[in-house]
């Protein structure tokens, strides 16, 4: 069941329930927008609380390290033994509690394995800075201060330093997360837009369609209305709608065609008085003048016949010409996707190579990151090394530096070859889409030449028919040069018929059925079988148009009516007042004799 077939009221209620929908498409497009939004500033803040408190630890980390190295050289002073124990215990509880609150938060990012690190490196710190206190509590400050240098030192740097990694870590992910929040924004916003416009599309080209499909039948119903009003019954309303719209069409098609049917009969019993009124009064006269004149006229037609016959001739000749041309056209297309494919391969080729290219790029990037470690591993044994190790250590940090440029390096050569592996990939696809496209054109010319094909064998029947109808209008041409001898002139008028027969022709000329053609008349039985049919003269305006059919409407003949049926119309036309004007406005087909 189309859509034109539903009730007025059934599209009125679809119409606005799809408008509901829309406006709940773009509010649910905003609600999730806020919702991703809040889910990544909300994450966002968990993560860069969890940094905040990393940050307080390292610090405090850092005054443990202090105290603890402080201790080592001046712990044998009782008074600042008994102060830096009591800061070392309180700070303890301090990175005790800011530990949990790490730890309950840190499932939240992606660093619970360096959290996991730096517990493990405090806990290994603290058993050192144990050892250093127990030593310095038993008086011990040369096994202390050789504790703190060679073991609690390493220890405290190892720790910090993981500390230092975990905060940078848990800072840069919750700068990540605010820019994918931002991100998520830009992108709600470009939802709820994209919402906004497909609902106002929607909007318009339903309140269009809803508005042609009830105005624009209603404006056809008022126009055959009108021409009904003006006495044109010609309009024909064809429509397949089954609503309110569609039924009245259908009442108005059916009043048309009864009113055209009765206009039609009475038109027809008009053309048969009129028809006998003027034979008998034009006669032999006006026979002979149309018999000259379908002569001319035929011998135009036949002139005309013969140049169709050449112009068709033409048009087979150029309709092979077009079919060589479509198959040449359609082998050219099949060599270009031929070279399309070829290029597809091509592409595929670079694809391949660039990402060998990719994955050595990432060898060196690993290269380089081993040797950072070994240049970094060096320093710190030069370090321990004092003074001899200083010129080693110089030299590891430029190894260092040189690992870390080359790294930075090969990640920039890395990003630029991964962005010509996406625009490869790219090109690739677009390739392959052209040789889908180069595929179709092929198909579509193969159909336009079979085509082609088919209109040339058809142009070749066209011409052998045309041929055989110029023959038979030049039999027809003979046959009405023989009429033309046919002189016998009816003897009777009937002046009152041929008034009475205008009068009504005036009448129903005002009414356009659209079929004006002249019908026979029955003879009566006062009539003399003598006389032939005489159609009404018409005044040819151009070359007359043959009709199938129309020889045999000249062939009846018309008997002569006698004198008593001429005076009763007369009778009737005095009866009836006088003629009204002729109407001006009517169809061409009726004249007035």
């Amino acid at each position: 069941m189309a859509i034109r077939d539903w009730k007025i009221g059934i599209r009125l209620g679809l119409a606005f329930g799809l408008m509901i929908v829309l406006m709940l498409m773009v509010f649910v497009a905003a609600w999730v927008g806020a919702r991703t939004v809040d889910q990544h500033v909300r994450a966002s803040d968990a993560i860069t609380d969890v940094a905040f408190a990393a940050e307080k630890w390292t610090a405090l980390t850092r005054q443990q390290v202090a105290r603890t190295q402080a201790l080592a050289r001046f712990g044998d002073n009782p008074e600042l033994l008994a102060y830096f124990q009591q800061q070392i215990a309180a700070t303890r509880e301090q990175v005790d509690q800011l530990e949990k609150q790490v730890a309950d938060s840190i499932g939240l990012s992606s660093q619970q394995s360096a959290f996991e690190r730096v517990r493990q490196l405090r806990a290994a710190q603290i058993a050192v800075r144990d050892e250093v206190m127990a030593a310095v509590r038993a008086g011990d400050m040369e096994r202390a201060r050789q504790l703190a240098e060679s073991r609690y030192q390493p220890a405290a740097q190892a720790y910090t330093a993981a500390q230092q990694a975990l905060s940078d870590a848990l800072v840069k992910e919750a700068e990540q997360l605010v820019d994918q929040a931002r991100e998520a924004a830009r992108v709600a916003q470009w939802l709820e837009l994209a919402a906004l416009v497909v609902a106002v599309v929607l909007g318009i080209g339903v309140a269009v369609s809803l508005t042609r499909g009830i105005v624009r039948p209603l404006r056809e119903a008022v126009a055959v209305a009108g021409s009904i009003a003006q006495g044109d019954l010609t309009h024909r309303l064809h429509t397949s709608r089954g609503d309110e719209v569609g039924d009245l069409l259908r009442a108005l098609d059916a009043m048309q065609t009864a009113l055209r049917q009765a206009f039609a009969r009475i038109r027809g019993a008009s053309d048969q008085v009129a028809s006998a009124a003027v034979q008998i009064a034009q006669g032999n006269q006006d026979l002979s003048a149309r018999t000259e004149s379908n002569a001319a006229s035929l011998e135009q037609t036949s002139a005309s016949l013969q140049q169709l016959t050449d112009g068709v001739r033409h048009s087979a000749d150029a309709a092979r010409t077009a079919n060589q041309v479509a198959q040449q056209a359609a082998d050219a297309a099949q060599r270009g996707g031929a070279a399309v494919r070829e290029v597809v391969g091509t592409m595929q080729g670079i694809d391949a190579s660039s990402r060998k290219i990719a994955d050595i790029i990432g060898v060196i990037d690993g290269i380089a990151f081993q040797t950072n470690i070994l240049a970094l591993n060096a320093a710190v044994e030069a370090a321990r090394a004092g003074e001899a190790g200083r010129g080693f250590a110089v030299v590891a940090g430029e190894v260092r530096q040189l690992a870390q440029r080359s790294a930075q390096a090969a990640k920039e050569i890395k990003a630029l070859i991964e962005e010509s592996v996406a625009r490869v990939q790219q090109g690739g696809q677009q390739v392959e889409t052209a040789g889908r496209t180069v595929e179709e054109i092929v198909q579509a010319i193969q159909r336009v030449a079979d085509m082609i094909g088919e209109v040339t064998a058809a142009t070749a029947e066209q011409s052998d028919s045309i041929t055989q109808v110029n023959a038979a209008v030049s039999q027809l041409d003979q046959a009405t040069q023989q009429n033309a001898a046919l002189v016998e002139q009816a003897t009777a008028a009937a002046e009152s018929l041929r008034q009475q027969a205008a009068e009504l022709q005036r009448v129903v000329a005002q009414f356009r059925t659209g079929d004006n053609l002249p019908v026979a008349v029955e003879p009566t039985a006062t009539s003399k079988p003598s006389l032939p049919k005489v159609a009404p003269p018409r005044k040819p305006a151009g070359p007359p148009k043959p009709l199938p059919g129309a020889a045999a409407r000249r062939e009846p003949s018309l008997p002569k009516p006698a004198p008593a049926t001429a005076k009763a119309p007369a009778a009737a036309a005095s009866k009836a007042g006088p003629a009204p004007k002729p109407a001006a406005a009517d169809d061409g087909e009726w004249e007035t004799f």
